[in-house]
């Protein structure tokens, strides 16, 4: 059985693996936001509750499932198959007006938790969808005048608005709205040789074949900013941020306040 804290993310890994035929490790890495070395250990995992990955290894190999092959509900309880099971629940009720909003064209209210606080939103639900290993309410955000997407383990105390609302403006397609499926952000840095292996281990060994002075030029496309600031902030004084320069200011701050943090004088 695969365990509770896994299985999401483990099932986002099968999807993926069924709608696109085969992967990379570091593609898979990429696709869910973790790292190589938890993409290994739920292919083991998923090997050991049965099921049958194929890895091919040399040029144009990957991570497959053999042909025909359909998602088995015996590896997981069979209501753990259905959205709600993931957050439990507390979470169907939220779920549930969630999908009648939806249907009926009603807008919601809602309390977000964000990186940035929290807020409350009033939102034109579209649908809820899978992605980056995560479930999400993508709609029309009535105060930014956008379509979004919202956690739903981070929306809480929802409910449905009587009346009637303006109808939003066409959704435009996948990858084209503002911060929807699409790597809007690129970070640019220098890393110390130190954090060669990890690099390697996340993107293999063309992450190292840009070099400035006697340091490693890195590239990377990344689709949430929060998950950019955290990964290169933990490479701690190994990494420098070059761009996006507001990336580079929000560094600074952040060792600011840790200094201030560790080093002031007691009171």
């Amino acid at each position: 059985m695969i365990r509770f804290m896994k299985r999401e993310r483990q099932l986002a890994v099968l999807i993926y693996l069924c709608r696109h035929g085969k992967a990379t490790a570091p593609e898979l890495a990429e696709h869910l936001e973790v790292s190589r070395r938890t993409v290994n250990r739920d292919m083991e995992a998923l090997c050991m509750a049965g099921v049958p990955l194929i890895t091919t290894r040399g040029q144009g190999g990957g991570i497959s499932l053999p042909e025909g092959y359909v998602l088995e509900r015996g590896l997981f309880p069979a209501d753990e198959m259905d959205l709600h099971s993931f957050y439990g629940d507390s979470q169907k009720p939220k779920i549930a007006l969630i999908q009648e909003a939806c249907r009926k064209k009603r807008d919601i209210r809602f309390t977000y938790y964000s990186d940035r606080g929290i807020s409350e939103k009033r939102v034109h639900p579209l649908r809820i969808i899978f992605r980056w290993g995560t479930w999400y309410m993508r709609g029309f955000c009535r105060e930014r005048q956008a379509y979004r997407l919202y956690k739903l383990n981070r929306l809480w105390n929802p409910e449905t608005l009587d009346g009637d609302a303006p109808p939003p403006p066409p959704c435009p397609p996948e990858g084209k709205a503002v911060g929807i499926f699409s790597d809007n952000y690129l970070l640019k840095a220098l890393f110390k040789n130190s954090a060669a292996g990890y690099l390697v281990e996340e993107y293999g060994p063309s992450a190292l074949e840009k070099t400035m002075g006697d340091k490693i030029y890195f590239e990377k496309a990344f689709a949430n900013y929060s998950y950019m600031k955290r990964w290169v902030m933990g490479f701690g004084e190994e990494a420098e941020v070059l761009e996006p320069a507001e990336l580079r200011e929000e560094v600074k701050s952040s060792l600011k306040s840790l200094e201030k943090m560790y080093f002031s004088p007691e009171t």
